[in-house]
């Protein structure tokens, strides 16, 4: 599950952050339902809690992964109810699972996934 939506943990842990997390239906509602992820397919290796970490400052890109046994590509389910299937592009991404992985904040899947994570 998205780490900004249904908690403020995001929000309180860093106020300094400005990013806003999504406690209720309204909320989301207010910013475009469609256009915030809730429910992620996470990359098995990554999996560590229940949440979906997205750093939004970029202290450490794809802190979780998402899943790639899709030919490289996994899936997101938005507020709305509407489902889309991401293909992992950057040459980076097609790396996980080797030893220290290192992903640059410029990595178009990381900056594509932090587009539709929350929002300021």
């Amino acid at each position: 599950m998205n780490g900004w939506a249904g908690s403020r943990y995001m929000e309180t842990a860093n106020p300094n952050a400005k990013f806003r997390t999504f406690l209720r239906e309204s909320e989301l509602a207010a910013v475009g339902a469609a256009n915030i992820w809730l429910i992620q397919d996470e990359h098995e290796a990554s999996i560590d809690d229940a949440w979906f970490f997205v750093t939004m400052d970029d202290t450490q890109p794809f802190a979780n992964f998402p899943a790639t046994r899709h030919a490289h590509a996994y899936s997101s389910n938005f507020g709305d109810g509407h489902v889309e299937l991401t293909s992992l592009r950057d040459p980076e991404s097609q790396q996980f699972g080797q030893d220290h992985e290192r992903f640059s904040a410029r990595n178009l899947d990381w900056v594509r996934l932090k587009q539709v994570t929350t929002v300021r």
